[in-house]
């Protein structure tokens, strides 16, 4: 696996009774991953009405190195 993606990228994200009202300014989001039970993230919402990752840890969990080592910028 070498992490390959293309465009357009999506994240499929659920909630449940747990995870917070919005006027909160905060709320909890399972992000599904392949392989992997959801991982929560914490959504805040800022001072201009946009929300933002708040605590994601989860989602680096577990993550697997990819198979090939040979790094590749195609920038």
């Amino acid at each position: 696996n070498n992490y390959q993606t293309s465009a357009p990228y999506t994240i499929v994200t659920s909630r449940n009774k747990y995870s917070g009202d919005e006027s909160s300014g905060r709320v909890k989001v399972f992000v599904n991953v392949y392989g992997f039970s959801p991982r929560p993230v914490t959504l805040k919402k800022n001072d201009k009405g946009i929300w933002k990752a708040y605590e994601c840890s989860s989602m680096f969990v577990n993550v697997p190195p990819p198979a090939s080592t040979k790094k590749k910028d195609e920038l």
